[in-house]
């Protein structure tokens, strides 16, 4: 962190491997706050995000994570989505500004069930999101930005409540689109997890495939980093599972045979596993069969 950025996406939201959030507070002023009146403290916080100061919403919205992991909060906290939200479609803003209203939004999103169904319900949340994991066009893309967008919509793909939204936001599009556009390693590993939690919605797949997902995916996993290659065999194992035509879709792909040969091989345990899955998958399809008959036969030598 520079002095230029007075904020950057850090582990934040308790959610199983958070990749992004907020600028916080040392944890020891936790204690401290147990002691106040919850409610005068995100009260205060949200007044601050309507201060039309950036720079004190910046540091509200970062509270507004720290808050969220406090139960007593929890009553008070829907409140600040609708400001939140706001700000991620003001492209006017500071980024910062819109890094930290992510943060916030999936902190608030995972500390309490009934916060998440407000969030999923509110109308512009998932396009926000989408706008700040595209970018704005003709701009490049600030990567804390994208992290963080990429990471509430992984919350929001997490319950059918939010699948809705997500399609009519086109945001499962945007997920697929950034596997291949994101540059940054946290930022595709984010991308990944959130098309992952799509993925595990059996009326998501079909729809998912159609957008291109598998091929996209069979492209990460050629030169993925064993974390992001984990994630996108899960991904891949979860459309291609039960479906012949992600199956056919994969083995097309140039080099997806030859890369879960080698994944096979692997020394890590859920890489080696999760390829013999797709691997015996498609040999066991009588339309994928004759395609890898033909490319091992190409392997042999005359």
């Amino acid at each position: 962190m520079t002095a230029a950025m007075p904020v950057a996406p850090v582990p934040a939201a308790p959610r199983p491997s958070p990749s992004s959030a907020a600028a916080l507070p040392p944890q020891s002023v936790l204690p401290s706050l147990l002691l106040k009146d919850m409610r005068r403290e995100v009260q205060k916080e949200i007044k601050n995000l309507e201060s039309g100061d950036q720079v004190v919403a910046i540091k509200a919205a970062a509270a507004l994570v720290m808050l969220a992991r406090l139960p007593d909060a929890t009553p008070f906290l829907p409140a600040a989505i609708t400001r939140l939200i706001s700000f991620l479609h003001d492209s006017t803003l500071s980024v910062h500004l819109q890094r930290n209203a992510c943060a916030a939004l999936t902190a608030i999103m995972t500390c309490d069930p009934s916060l998440y169904l407000t969030a999923a319900k509110a109308p512009t949340l998932a396009l926000g999101l989408v706008r700040c994991l595209k970018g704005e066009p003709e701009s490049q893309v600030d990567s804390g930005l994208q992290l963080n967008a990429a990471a509430a919509l992984s919350v929001l793909a997490q319950q059918k409540e939010g699948l809705g939204p997500i399609q009519d936001a086109e945001a499962d599009s945007a997920i697929i689109s950034a596997l291949t556009s994101a540059k940054d390693a946290q930022v595709k590993e984010e991308v990944v997890d959130a098309l992952c939690a799509l993925s595990s919605h059996e009326n998501m797949r079909s729809r998912i495939v159609q957008k291109g997902a598998v091929s996209q995916l069979a492209c990460v996993i050629q030169d993925a980093s064993p974390e992001v290659c984990v994630r996108t065999l899960l991904a891949l194992g979860m459309l291609c599972g039960s479906s012949s035509e992600a199956q056919v879709e994969l083995a097309g792909v140039d080099g997806a045979v030859d890369t879960l040969l080698a994944l096979m091989k692997s020394s890590d345990h859920d890489i080696k596993s999760i390829s013999q899955d797709l691997f015996r998958a498609l040999t066991l399809n009588q339309k994928v069969r004759p395609l890898l008959e033909h490319h091992f036969r190409h392997l042999l030598p005359e």
